[in-house]
């Protein structure tokens, strides 16, 4: 017999409203709420339903299973994050380190591999990145991204702009400067339709052009593109505007965002819930959930500590922020912070704390993890320690590496 707690784990599981899950059985909504809270119990009519019903929720939560954004078919709902590599030639060209790296990954079993912050434009470019602002470029990217849909990932890639590099705050630039961001973002997303991904997601989030203008500690501005949450999601929104104007209808624009600034007077979870329903509004596809890295407080601060969480923090420690945006929003919503495993993974999907979650130092250190757990070799996998080695080097501008590879499993250059 199925009990109370049984059922209620069931409800929860489905993330159906009351009234559809109740519909799914063929009985009233206060059936199921008087089986929730104990005031009755299933009548074992219903048991087998209820039973069918738990083995399909899980078929369609689980980390294997498939997803569907827009048109884009993910065979999982693991995704990799964008992670700066710092490996690309002095052009912005990936590099044959690049792509062994990137191949490794898509090989490895992810479903959706984002590829790293990549400048959409000269000024500000990261030192050691991708660039998505000239031809040659995105001739480069279109045979790398090809390589990569034969191994089976769908493609997204990370567009980004970095003001703090020029020293600069929003409340600084002209409107006409305002205006060549725009369009150097718009440009991006062309570019990387043209280059073959599937997907762009604007990076909005840490201590990047777009997070400055939506935090609340970085954007004074007084005008149009300051003030409330819907002034500041404005750069975003004439972003997807005129983009989607220029690409396929198909194609996937996503965008990453802070859950927390983590600082004092920066965004708290309460003011991202309003940037994520304005968001929403503007056209994008997905939001992708992060947390911190703002800057205003030092690079040793909390901030940093809770975008780049070490073995201290407790695992999936940021997934509540993704959590309550998923509750506000109607379209899909990725989660991240310190993922270990795909068990882990599963419970956040289980619970319905996000539709995707991002594994970024967890498949750094070991590309196949998804396919090593989705065949039961836990016991072969390399685990992450969170030691962070890999992004110390990286904000010293030297190329990201793990202590934890073999020599054999480096990417080469």
């Amino acid at each position: 017999m199925i009990t109370n707690e049984q059922v209620k784990w069931i409800v929860r599981k489905s993330g159906l409203p009351l009234s559809r899950f109740a519909a799914r059985l063929g009985v009233e909504p206060s059936k199921v709420t008087r089986w929730e809270t104990g005031q009755e119990v299933p009548p074992s009519s219903l048991e087998e339903k209820l039973r069918k019903l738990e083995i399909d929720f899980a078929s369609t939560t689980g980390a294997f299973a498939p997803f569907k954004i827009r048109r884009t078919h993910l065979k999982n709902r693991l995704v990799f994050p964008a992670m700066v590599t710092r490996y690309a030639d002095e052009t912005g060209i990936p590099s044959r380190r690049t792509l062994n790296h990137y191949i490794s990954i898509a090989n490895g079993g992810v479903g959706l591999l984002t590829l790293e912050a990549t400048s959409v434009n000269a000024d500000r470019r990261l030192p050691g990145g991708l660039g998505i602002w000239d031809t040659a470029q995105v001739k480069a990217l279109a045979s790398m991204v090809e390589v990569l849909h034969f191994a089976g990932a769908a493609v997204s890639i990370q567009l980004a702009d970095a003001l703090r590099f020029s020293g600069k705050k929003p409340a600084d630039l002209t409107e006409e400067e305002i205006q060549r961001i725009i369009g150097d973002f718009v440009n991006g997303v062309v570019n990387a339709q043209n280059a073959g991904t599937d997907a762009a997601e604007l990076h909005a989030a840490h201590s990047y052009t777009l997070a400055d203008f939506l935090s609340r500690a970085a954007n004074k501005r007084k005008d149009q593109f300051g003030g409330d949450a819907r002034a500041r999601t404005r750069i975003v929104a004439e972003i997807i505007k005129r983009a989607r104007e220029k690409v396929k209808e198909s194609f996937v624009i996503g965008i990453r965002i802070n859950g927390e600034d983590f600082v004092a007077g920066g965004n708290t979870l309460k003011d991202t819930v309003e940037l994520a329903k304005s968001l929403q509004e503007a056209g994008l596809d997905f939001i992708h959930v992060s947390a911190g890295a703002r800057r205003e407080e030092g690079e040793n601060s909390y901030s940093i500590a809770r975008c780049e969480p070490t073995a201290e923090f407790p695992d999936a420690c940021n997934m509540h922020l993704a959590e309550a945006i998923k509750d506000s929003v109607d379209i899909p919503v990725i989660g991240c912070g310190k993922i270990p495993n795909t068990k882990v993974a599963e419970v956040q999907l289980a619970e319905r704390r996000a539709d995707l979650i991002a594994l970024g130092r967890a498949i750094l250190a070991d590309p196949s993890l998804p396919v090593k757990e989705k065949t039961g070799k836990f016991d072969e996998v390399i685990r992450c320690i969170y030691c962070n080695h890999c992004l110390m080097l990286i904000r010293s501008n030297q190329p990201a590496e793990c202590p934890l590879w073999n020599k054999q499993d480096t990417p080469k250059q």
